[in-house]
């Protein structure tokens, strides 16, 4: 079984006439332990590809199926509770917790993840 599968995803920025089609039918599996490299001009779509992948952000169209879970069948509880026990994100910018130093920062989200 894939670890990630999308199939003919499609997501949208924006609405109306300011509406961007980022994500055009895109479709991919992901085996576990496989390494995959997204790359590609800034704009192009790879934060909104992962965001999507991982449920951060609800596909417009398609399907995502996480370690095999199907992501538009599922509560946004659901969802959180499977990201934090299956994917792990460096964002673009930092995301820790201003009080905490980066091994404190590591170890709130093992201990929120049930690690």
């Amino acid at each position: 079984m894939s670890a990630l599968v999308l199939d003919r995803v499609t997501k949208a920025r924006g609405r109306g006439r300011q509406a961007v089609q980022v994500l055009q039918g895109v479709s991919l599996a992901v085996e576990p332990s496989e390494l995959v490299i997204l790359e590609g001009p800034s704009g192009a779509g790879k934060t909104t590809l992962l965001s999507v992948a991982a449920g951060l952000l609800t596909a417009d169209g398609g399907h995502v199926v996480l370690a095999g879970h199907r992501l538009e069948s599922l509560s946004g509880a659901a969802r959180r509770m499977l990201r934090s026990r299956q994917v792990g994100f460096v964002f673009q910018r930092a995301n820790l917790l201003s009080g905490l130093d980066v091994l404190q920062n590591v170890m709130l989200a093992a201990a929120l993840a049930g690690m």
